[in-house]
């Protein structure tokens, strides 16, 4: 992704400055580019096979603990009970478990009858989801940046150099110089 990013941009910048632009002048600052893109392009495939993941461990967890809906009584208790068994069947969760709001959960489970798997699976997909979106605007924005960049050094070789300097500013020119006196 982050190779066929880099050539967009390297075309583009060709075919918006064409042949006056050198291909170093605008190479240089694309590989540098894809270097900061290709470590959010690596980023956003792994969020984004995490993503598939979740619900993988969602069924799994799903059929190990059953429905909240068992739990007769306290739903909150069944909530607690049920996020206690998923932390210890599934270990690396442990550190998003410690975030789930129990209230919401039980609020959820009680709502509509639905397992606190299924709640704490939504939250796991809307937080890749924000991930995966953050991944696309840095993206985004090393591409903006790249393209300014270029932009502006290729704007400041363009200009000529304009000198408002008299003739009697040259004092190599002897000539010149007696013209002073």
């Amino acid at each position: 992704m982050a190779i066929a990013i880099a050539a967009l941009v390297f075309y583009l910048c060709r075919f918006l400055w064409g042949s006056s632009a050198t291909s170093a002048g605008i190479l240089i600052p694309v590989i540098v580019m894809t270097l900061f893109v290709g470590a959010q392009t690596t980023l956003i495939i792994g969020a984004l096979y995490a993503k598939g993941y979740i619900s993988d461990i969602s069924d799994s967890a799903n059929s190990i603990i059953g429905s909240t809906a068992d739990y007769a009584g306290d739903a909150t208790a069944g909530v607690r009970s049920t996020i206690s068994s998923i932390r210890n069947n599934f270990p690396m969760l442990g550190p998003l478990l410690d975030d789930v709001d129990i209230d919401r959960a039980t609020r959820y489970v009680e709502g509509g009858g639905h397992s606190v798997v299924d709640f704490i699976a939504g939250n796991l997909h809307d937080t890749v989801n924000y991930y995966i979106l953050r991944r696309v605007m840095w993206t985004l924005g090393f591409v903006l940046i790249t393209l300014t960049g270029i932009f502006l050094l290729h704007g400041k070789r363009r200009r000529p150099a304009v000198r408002h300097e008299s003739e009697f500013d040259d004092f190599s020119n002897y000539n010149n110089f007696n013209d002073i006196i």
